[in-house]
């Protein structure tokens, strides 16, 4: 795997500028180099401090050592990849300013762009940079198999070609629109967040915040460097108009290494890669699972992104992903034990450490809503069960209850496996929920005395602190 590495100040924005960059991270060749991983029990994340900050020397891109230069079938890739508005901007009228695309006529190509808040129509920016870069990379798919399918030896200078032509063709595409629209190019500022693999090698390049997550052998790892895409404060990051060369992060991972990767924006990585990107969430690896698999439809992205762990403390902020992933013949898998009681962690066959569950407060792993048990692709329903025009109003006031049926009676024998019932239902009729495989949330409310037996407002419910909680219930013999 190769880093850019920039020492230069990129210039100041509305979420702009970072300072020089922290020493470059171990390359994932070894976890005895420093390979990073998921850590049990992580302490909370500080924001980082300029005292924290060192120069230093930019070093030339370089690639590791393949660990076997065997071709990997491009074909063996899938995708999936969404857009989720944010609920800042959901309950204000905003469009979604993140935008996503991804291409598998010929190579798996993931493109990731995040519209600026401040920019005033930043999802045009965002649509353009990912649908016009991705018809280049399609369009220069002779040029691109040279280096990226074949293990020839100035991979190097290519990929830092092709980041110069990246960064001077996304830049054109905006100064383009700006001129269609008689518009500041400013009003359409976004970041850029790409990935192509070829049969040799993965090429992946960045301008801005986000996250750029490869699994490879060593584990499940951010690429890039977190102090470069943040800066010495959380909402400050670097777009495509005003990059640089030197704002440009780029690397190149042996594709026989690789079965999994991942673009996220800063939304979208909140709750699954520390803020030094120095830890991921396994589901980030169970995601990867799923692709291959092909059971993340944009539908349970959605679900995911929206459940209550994942917005708590956040900040409400537009969130997408997009992530290739492929099966490995007797691949190792990392063993994440269930946060209650959780057994000593045992290796599974052939792999040589598991990777405890990470804290809530920190990154999610569980899977409190839409992903209950890894529900079928497509086809799972979720019925809202409510008379109470304030609860439902609550409900429809959530990006989950968009897509929620919403009934004031339920037919138990309506309901199939992997369908999600959510409302305050009596305890026999969850359990026999819970019997026909399906899941139950309860609309938990914590009233007063005074508030008992009357209409409640969305408002009110908002007040009363009513969320969600999972259930599971059966029925127990009673003693004699």
């Amino acid at each position: 795997m190769a880093r850019r590495r920039i020492a230069a100040q990129p210039e100041s924005t509305a979420k702009a500028g970072v300072g020089s960059p922290i020493p470059l991270l171990q390359p994932p060749a070894a976890a005895a180099k420093g390979c990073r991983v998921p850590l049990a029990n992580p302490e909370p994340l500080p924001m980082p401090q300029a005292s924290e900050i060192v120069s230093a020397v930019p070093s030339p891109c370089q690639l590791e050592p393949a660990v076997t230069e065997v071709p990997v079938p491009l074909a063996a890739w899938k995708l999936a990849g969404e857009a989720v508005i944010g609920l800042a901007h959901r309950r204000i009228g905003l469009p979604c300013q993140d935008a996503v695309a991804w291409r598998n006529t010929t190579r798996p190509i993931l493109a990731l762009s995040d519209g600026a808040g401040s920019a005033a129509i930043s999802e045009r920016g965002a649509a353009a940079l990912v649908g016009g870069v991705s018809r280049l990379l399609i369009s220069m798919e002779d040029a691109l198999s040279l280096w990226l399918d074949d293990f020839v030896n100035d991979a190097e200078t290519q990929a830092a070609l092709w980041s110069r032509r990246l960064l001077a063709h996304a830049s054109g595409l905006l100064d383009d629109l700006a001129r269609a629209e008689r518009r500041n190019v400013r009003d359409l500022r976004a970041t850029l967040l790409l990935a192509i693999v070829g049969s040799a090698r993965v090429f992946w390049w960045q301008v801005g915040d986000g996250a750029v997550v490869a699994r490879t052998s060593s584990g499940v790892q951010a690429l890039g460097q977190a102090s470069k895409t943040k800066g010495e404060f959380a909402n400050q990051t670097m777009f495509v108009d005003a990059a640089s060369f030197d704002d440009v992060q780029f690397g190149l991972l042996a594709a026989a290494d690789v079965s999994g990767l991942a673009l996220m924006s800063d939304g979208g990585a909140e709750r699954l890669v520390a803020h030094d990107g120095s830890r991921v969430a396994s589901r980030v690896s169970g995601w990867f699972d799923d692709v291959v698999e092909q059971r993340l439809t944009p539908d349970r992205i959605a679900l995911a992104f929206h459940e209550a762990p994942m917005w708590e403390r956040t900040s409400l902020d537009d969130r997408s992903i997009v992530l290739a992933a492929r099966s490995v013949p007797n691949e190792c898998r990392m063993v994440v034990p269930s946060p209650v009681n959780r057994p000593e962690p045992t290796p599974t066959a052939g792999c040589e450490e598991t990777i405890p569950a990470a804290r809530h407060s920190e990154v999610v792993n569980d899977k409190p809503f839409g992903s209950l048990a890894q529900p079928t692709a497509g086809r799972e329903r979720r019925i809202f069960v409510s008379r109470h025009p304030g609860a439902i109003a609550w409900a429809r006031r959530h990006p989950w209850g968009m897509l929620a049926e919403f009934v004031t009676h339920l037919e138990v024998s309506d309901v199939s496996a992997d369908d999600v019932v959510i409302g305050t239902l009596p305890i026999h009729l969850v359990a026999e929920i819970c019997a026909r495989g399906a899941h139950y949330l309860h609309l938990a409310i914590s009233l007063k005395n005074t508030q008992r037996g009357s209409e409640l407002s969305a408002d009110e419910l908002d007040a009363a602190g009513a969320h969600l909680v999972a259930y599971r219930a059966f029925p127990v013999p009673i003693g004699r």
